[in-house]
């Protein structure tokens, strides 16, 4: 009997996670992201491909050498870079993309899944300490965040570094009040897990012992628990970080940041507040000023949940990085626990007072937070309309090109070789050649460019000599066009008998290229 009443106890606690993510799926839905193109962020391709990489080499790979698979994939799909980026998260990918099948739809519902579970876990946290109504509440109003439905509809990894740094942090305070194996170990694979997903999770291996210097249990240093967490961590990280060493800085700013700390340091806070809307944000920083006010109320949840703020924007800080809200998600959600615990504060004053208005608190709480949430969900956008998608498929539907070698549109790039991946049959099939690698220079920022050609007719002579079989253009003004863009829109205009128009979309066309005939 017991037995049972726990376990209904456990369904009735998880009732949160499953609300979460039919509101995140009902996010997705309403705001088109299933039938998106990969346009949110420029890494967002990169990131499906990735994983579609993966799923595909744990399919049919196994027996080859893994960087091999991986630079036969490139050639065909060249717009992946597992080995800058840690392994975890596209093996998640990879392997869900196994169950569920390949595609952008199957992508968003894992990340729904995690970006739900990020809400559960802030649920979690306040609910140790506020109930379950303002647990509820807390999580409730941090998935509906404009920054946090941005990312919840784009295939992106940091609201997954996110998932683990609260599950982190959650094993942090739960092994300060019961320092055993099970935490300890819980705490180091979740660590271990965040560091592996991007590396931008790496604050969060300095926080037990933050927490431990400020609240002096200098007595957990005897415990051998205590150092199995960063041996284990280590033991777990050091391999993959080891051998590609020489990646590390491929994706970061080659100039350091050139205001001074104390300027990135209130850039990186007040980034993290603006996170709110304003009515969010007046209930936060209402919350805050309660707890400052109060140190009494300081319990050790507190100290850890600010701890983990301290330590994530005390690294983004020093690293080349600018101050990106997508960065800064897990400083908003530790700032929503730490004003509910404020605004629990004074709930608390006011019971001891015997004021009445306490027992109507948590309806109170849950009708203001379903409001704004409602609202902020309302007021989302929808992403951007391209012909990506229809553009590909009119590809992809025709057998005849399957396995052809195809430029895709300069200024699309990664979206469009992440849609072939989602809709290529026979992986890896279609050889896809980008013309920023092809006729252009440029550094992984899109900077020091140069083009490799100096006229359209040294492209067109490049293009003869090692044609493509389909070209997909996409018309923009002159303006916004590259060198090598102008010369290649030059070439497609001036050589109609050897670049044949098969089909139009708008400000999109497919071009045929049809060899010219040889002088006998």
């Amino acid at each position: 009997m017991n037995g049972s009443v726990r376990r209904t106890a456990t369904l009735f606690r998880l009732w949160p996670l499953i609300l979460y993510l039919l509101l995140a799926i009902g996010i997705q839905w309403i705001t088109g992201a299933w039938d998106a193109a990969f346009v949110t962020y420029p890494d967002e391709p990169s990131h499906f491909v990735s994983s579609v990489m993966v799923r595909d080499y744990i399919a049919h790979g196994l027996t080859q050498n893994p960087l091999s698979f991986a630079k036969e994939y490139y050639d065909h799909y060249p717009f992946f870079a597992v080995g800058y980026w840690p392994p975890l998260y596209y093996v998640m990918m990879g392997t869900w993309f196994l169950i569920a099948g390949v595609g952008r739809l199957q992508a968003l519902l894992l990340v729904g899944v995690v970006a739900s579970g990020c809400a559960w876990l802030i649920c979690v946290l306040v609910r140790r300490r506020a109930g379950d109504a303002a647990g509820f509440c807390a999580g409730l109003l941090f998935l509906t965040l404009p920054e946090v439905q941005t990312w919840l509809c784009a295939v992106m990894v940091d609201q997954t570094v996110l998932f683990f740094s609260l599950a982190a942090t959650l094993f942090t305070i739960r092994y300060f009040e019961r320092p055993d194996w099970t935490n300890a170990i819980g705490f180091a694979l979740c660590a271990a897990a965040t560091v592996l997903t991007k590396y931008s999770g790496l604050f969060i291996l300095g926080l037990p012992y933050l927490v431990l210097l400020l609240l002096r249990r200098f007595d957990l240093l005897r415990s051998r628990s205590f150092w199995a967490q960063p041996v284990l961590t280590c033991a777990l990280v050091a391999p993959w970080v080891l051998w590609t060493a020489h990646l590390a800085r491929v994706g970061l700013p080659a100039k350091a940041p050139q205001s001074g700390i104390v300027v990135r340091i209130i850039d990186f806070s007040r980034e993290s507040l603006l996170i709110f809307p304003a009515v969010p944000l007046v209930f936060v920083i209402a919350g805050l000023v309660v707890l400052v006010m109060r140190p009494s109320a300081w319990r050790l949840d507190t100290t850890v949940t600010a701890c983990y703020i301290v330590l994530l924007i005390g690294f983004l800080v020093v690293t080349p990085v600018d101050a990106e809200r997508r960065y800064l998600q897990g400083a908003a959600a530790a700032l929503l626990v730490l004003s509910f615990f404020g605004w629990w504060t004074f709930v608390e004053a006011a019971a001891n007072r015997g004021a009445q208005w306490v027992k109507f608190a948590p309806i109170l709480v849950i009708a203001a937070a379903v409001t704004i949430s409602s609202l902020q969900v309302l007021r989302f956008r929808r992403i951007p309309d391209t012909a990506v998608p229809e553009v590909v498929r009119a590809v992809t539907r025709q057998p005849q090109w399957r396995g052809k070698r195809i430029l895709v549109a300069p200024d699309m790039e990664g979206s469009m070789i992440a849609e072939f991946v989602a809709r290529d049959p026979r992986r890896p099939g279609y050889w896809l050649r980008r013309p920023s690698k092809r006729f252009a220079s440029l550094d992984w920022f899109g900077g020091h460019y140069s083009t490799r050609f100096s006229s359209a007719s040294d492209v067109m002579k490049e293009l003869r000599a090692d044609p493509v079989d389909l070209v997909i253009w996409h018309r923009i003004p002159v303006s916004s066009q590259r060198p090598h863009e102008q010369q290649i829109e030059e070439v497609l205009k001036d050589s109609p008998a050897e670049w044949r128009p098969l089909a139009s979309f708008g400000s999109w066309t497919i071009y045929q290229y049809i060899a010219a005939p040889r002088d006998n």
